[in-house]
């Protein structure tokens, strides 16, 4: 039995329930953020992926994510 394990840069399908707040709870793909150098505990650090909006832009800290053959999005997440 082989078990993937996820690599900073891969995108994953993941359930993000119970959610917390205004998180909206299904599956959805998320950018593994993560470096395995970075602990010793067996975690993955994730940020989920969303529509993009041109609004946007002005923060750093949203990033826009075209889909690629690479990544699996499947659809065009950067609308706006």
């Amino acid at each position: 039995m082989r078990i993937d394990v996820p690599r900073r840069g891969q995108i994953w399908q993941v359930s993000f329930e119970p959610t917390i707040g205004a998180e909206m709870a299904k599956v959805r793909p998320a950018v593994v953020v993560n470096a395995p150098e970075a602990g010793r505990l067996p975690l993955c650090i994730v940020v989920p992926v969303t529509d993009w909006k041109a609004s946007l832009a002005r923060f750093f800290w949203f990033v826009r994510l075209p889909p690629t053959s690479e990544n699996g999005l499947s659809f065009d997440r950067n609308r706006g």
